[in-house]
């Protein structure tokens, strides 16, 4: 009985750790739209290697943690995946005007921020 208690508070606190990192897709432009490279799939972890989230972060998230888990003019004007395109540009905030609640214009495309374009291959 004990072993079942465990585990079900360990899936409990995997759930809120989860859907703790997807709230910060509302803080970065576009953060709900942006897809996994070649897919149609939303990519939940923005700030993390694996898509759904959680684990390693990726050069964005590092970055994302760095500005204080918040989308600075800093930020927006970094190329953290050394790309050749700043993180508002990838995101559709090239002039680093958005902020929390704001709405952006639909943007033709969305790219990755943590991962290298230039590396991805479809």
């Amino acid at each position: 009985m004990a072993w079942c208690l465990r585990v079900i508070a360990a899936v409990c606190l995997l759930l809120v750790g989860v859907q703790s990192m997807r709230q910060f897709r509302g803080e970065i432009p576009n953060g709900y739209i942006l897809r996994i490279p070649c897919q149609n799939e939303t990519w939940e972890g923005v700030g993390h290697m694996n898509f759904g989230g959680g684990g390693e972060l990726n050069p964005f998230g590092r970055d994302f943690l760095a500005a204080g888990k918040k989308w600075t003019t800093n930020l927006c004007r970094l190329d953290s995946d050394g790309d050749g395109w700043t993180n508002g540009q990838e995101l559709g905030d090239p002039k680093c005007q958005w902020r929390v609640g704001r709405k952006l214009p639909k943007a033709r495309s969305i790219t990755h921020p943590g991962i290298n374009n230039k590396d991805v291959k479809c």
